[in-house]
């Protein structure tokens, strides 16, 4: 019987072999890697978007990562609505989330920006957000309301129709 034929070894060469793309580097990896908000209507907010963030530590480096900072986007068109990373020491393997939103401004073309984690062990990592709007303005039309004729001196409206102050107190005094 060889190492590779019993199911234990197979199971340590599969945990292994899969393992191995994890381990190419240390730091903070984000899932998607970047943010792209497409051809955003001008004046409108997109769609909420969530990048999760995991510290995966690769031997012999330190067992943690200390965030001393993070930078949000220069260009308020992006916006960070949730923020659960903290700034600080990150224990290996933790998960966090942050979320962003894209307002498209009057202008039409395309924006870029990051957000930024400024750590001591490594470079600067950064999350990199772009976003498109198609400047077309926002038009608000106003409405009129349709005027409604009323009769006599003072008119009570109804449902669209007006009744004369009078031919109510008049009903109202017959049911007694």
């Amino acid at each position: 019987m060889t190492f590779f034929s019993s199911k234990i070894a197979r199971l340590f060469f599969l945990a292994t072999f899969f393992a191995l793309p994890a381990a190419h580097g240390q730091g903070l990896y984000f899932n998607p890697g970047s943010i792209n908000f497409t051809n955003t209507t001008a004046g409108s907010v997109s769609a909420e978007q969530t990048v999760s963030v995991q510290f995966i530590p690769s031997p012999p480096a330190a067992m943690s990562l200390n965030v001393t900072s993070m930078v949000p986007p220069n260009d308020a068109a992006f916006k960070v609505t949730s923020n659960t990373c903290p700034v600080g020491f990150y224990a290996p393997y933790a998960i966090c989330e942050i979320k962003f939103t894209f307002t498209a401004p009057s202008t039409a073309g395309h924006l870029a920006d990051q957000f930024r984690f400024v750590t001591n062990e490594l470079e600067n990592l950064n999350i990199n957000l772009s976003g498109y709007s198609d400047g077309a303005p926002v038009v608000v039309t106003p409405t009129k309301p349709n005027p409604v004729p009323a009769t006599g001196l003072f008119a009570i409206i109804f449902g669209g129709a007006a009744i004369g102050v009078t031919g109510v107190l008049a009903s109202l005094r017959r049911r007694r």
